[in-house]
């Protein structure tokens, strides 16, 4: 694997799908989001993660960034993902996400947070 083009920790997720191919659908802010939660414990600290990841769900909420309408490649790239691990933080985030519900997937990543505190 190549750490530009393909970093180990975006594309070795159970479902063989790389974290680009779901991101590059969302909004800037939403999908930087996911990637944090997608990468958490896998390339920095994992409380680093999941507290970049709730800022940007916190901006998202804030600012309103989140894709109004998602494209069916975004919902078939996320079910994959959810359908490979689905008891995981990123298929309960994502499932938030599919659901147009930000405000739940933050509340995912914040009560992870308070179990790794």
């Amino acid at each position: 694997m190549n750490n530009v083009d393909h970093p180990s920790h975006y594309n070795t997720h159970k479902s063989g799908v790389e974290c680009v191919e779901v991101c590059e659908h969302l909004g800037f802010l939403l999908g930087n989001a996911v990637k944090y939660v997608w990468r958490a414990g896998l390339k920095n600290d994992k409380i680093e993660d999941l507290e970049k990841a709730a800022w940007y769900f916190r901006r998202v909420i804030d600012k309103g960034d989140a894709v109004t309408e998602r494209c069916a490649a975004f919902y078939q790239t996320a079910e994959k993902v959810i359908a490979a691990e689905p008891e995981s933080l990123l298929a309960r985030v994502l499932g938030h996400i599919r659901e147009d519900d930000e405000g739940c997937a933050l509340a995912r990543v914040e009560q992870a947070l308070a179990v790794l505190y």
